[in-house]
């Protein structure tokens, strides 16, 4: 009798705790996206041809807090779900490097001609290519709406190698530039969207701000951006994120791009490979490769200029931004709110949850993401119909083929 008594003491503080856990995830983690957009034209668009946006999020139950959406989004990585077959291309640049660019072309499933099929351009973060689960999950959605994928692979990654003794910087447009005008006179006809992931959504931003009109693109969304360099520094040099997040992060940079590459980064006199070889932090590893390589000063004034202050107004075309207050890498303190409100084509769908590029859903997180419906929503939008913009006071007209 006192063992069952002791049992059922036991089995009724489980119950206490499970009932008190449920009650603080329905209460806290459980919440419809902050949906920030000043210009009211594109604010009916997209809340129209997008119900996500008024939709609840249900983080993974057991992992709904930020640090732990993003582990384990981490070990999806890992684990190889699903699969996509590309076209590989080489885009060759003019200092005589090389970046492939994967293409999912989709000839088979799509009900557009090849020549008006819309292309989405990815850009992974930053030691990512198209072979990472969060990469392959949105072209596969694209996929599914009949569209044309490209993923953009920074020199040296994509299991390539460094043919000049140049890598990549988030604020440098050059290599973007050129990738996606190569993407535009190859396919002339077609619209273009383009998607980038943490440090390739500050790539693409910069280029954005940079080309203004000029970009060759129809429409951009922005998956978890680094806003301010400075705070996402503090955030990562933390004691839990230091050990479980920027080690294994600056790991990845000297395995996949210094490493494989050590021959052609020696004939850059300005690096210091073994020192760029014992980096344990990434801003360790900006120091001794980035900074250097890309002609700052420090990596204070490398950081100063990845940070989005003050650049925003220039981006001149829908921009829609998805970021989570948790995520470890984008502190909510870090996110430009009230420069957003201001903004005529940069929108804000802001989560409670969600960790970095994460958004899992589901009790098993191997469907398909929040961020991932987000996005399909995002680019259907955009390629079926017409959306009126203001622009510098001037109604423009987003074209489509279909």
């Amino acid at each position: 009798m006192h063992i069952l008594d002791n049992f059922g003491l036991f089995g009724g503080f489980v119950g206490l705790i499970f009932l008190l856990y449920m009650t603080y995830y329905l209460l806290t983690a459980v919440n419809r996206p902050i949906f920030i957009c000043k210009n009211e034209k594109l604010r009916t668009f997209m809340t129209t041809n997008m119900p996500i946006l008024s939709e609840r999020f249900w983080p993974t139950v057991w992992c709904f807090s930020g640090r732990l959406q993003t582990i384990a989004q981490g070990i999806l990585n890992t684990m190889n779900i699903v699969s996509v077959d590309y076209r590989r291309e080489m885009v060759h640049t003019p200092d005589g490097g090389e970046i492939a660019i994967d293409w999912a072309d989709n000839d088979d499933g799509s009900p557009y001609e090849t020549s008006e099929r819309p292309i989405v351009i990815i850009i992974p973060g930053l030691a990512g290519s198209s072979e990472e689960d969060y990469i392959k999950r949105m072209v596969i959605a694209a996929l599914e709406l009949g569209y044309r994928v490209v993923v953009f692979n920074n020199r040296g990654l994509g299991q390539t190698k460094l043919k000049t003794p140049r890598t990549f910087a988030m604020t440098k447009s050059e290599d973007t530039r050129l990738v996606i005008s190569h993407i535009r006179a190859s396919y002339p006809r077609v619209p273009l969207i383009a998607e980038g992931f943490s440090a390739g959504a500050i790539t693409l931003f910069h280029y954005l701000s940079h080309y203004g009109e000029d970009s060759h693109l129809q429409a951009a969304m922005l998956n978890s951006v680094l806003f301010e360099a400075f705070e996402t520094t503090r955030s990562i040099e933390s004691f839990f994120n230091l050990h479980l997040l920027n080690r294994l992060l600056t790991k990845a940079l000297v395995q996949l791009v210094v490493l494989p590459n050590l021959d052609i980064l020696s004939q850059n006199t300005d690096l210091d490979i073994p020192s760029i070889l014992q980096a344990r932090t990434a801003r360790e590893y900006h120091t001794r490769l980035t900074t250097p390589m890309f002609g700052y000063e420090d990596w204070k004034e490398f950081y100063k200029e990845c940070c989005t202050a003050g650049k925003m107004h220039m981006v001149k075309i829908p921009m829609l931004i998805l970021n989570a207050a948790d995520d470890p890498f984008a502190p909510k303190q870090s996110i430009p709110i009230e420069e957003i409100k201001q903004q005529e084509n940069v929108m804000l769908a802001l989560m409670s949850h969600g960790g970095h590029n994460a958004f899992l859903t589901g009790f098993l997180p191997t469907g398909r993401s929040f961020d991932v419906e987000v996005f399909s929503q995002f680019v259907s939008a955009i390629f079926r119909n017409n959306l009126p913009i203001i622009n510098n006071n001037k109604e423009i007209k987003i074209n489509n083929n279909r």
